[in-house]
């Protein structure tokens, strides 16, 4: 539909670019979604200064056996560096190396995280 100065026009084309823009966005994000999965890991630490979390890594390293140093690494989560240990796919696993983890690092907890499978 027409009008003078072909303002209703206008006004479709930007309805249509916003519903594309919309379709385009949730098509990203459910291919992110399913590119993840949900599991547990261990969270030994949490700190603004990414050297304090690679410092806690290193210790990490030398502390654990090596069978719980799958999956050791350090997370950017928003403005913390996070450094955590661990994918597991039952809570109860996650806990079983919790109660060895906690012997040498007392503050860590268990946290269900987003993994994703490509990066």
């Amino acid at each position: 539909m027409k009008t003078e100065g072909g303002g209703i026009n206008r006004y479709s084309k930007s309805i249509g670019r916003v519903i594309v823009l919309f379709f385009l966005l949730f098509c990203l994000s459910v291919q992110t979604f399913a590119a993840s999965e949900l599991y547990y890991s261990v969270q030994v630490g949490s700190f603004k200064k990414r050297r304090i979390a690679e410092n806690l890594y290193t210790r990490i390293e030398k502390r654990l056996q090596k069978r719980l140093l799958d999956y050791l690494r350090i997370e950017k989560l928003t403005e913390y560096y996070t450094v955590r240990v661990g994918r597991f796919k039952k809570r109860a696993e996650a806990k079983r190396a919790l109660n060895e983890i906690r012997r040498f690092f007392p503050g860590a907890i268990v946290v269900k995280v987003n993994i994703q499978n490509e990066r």
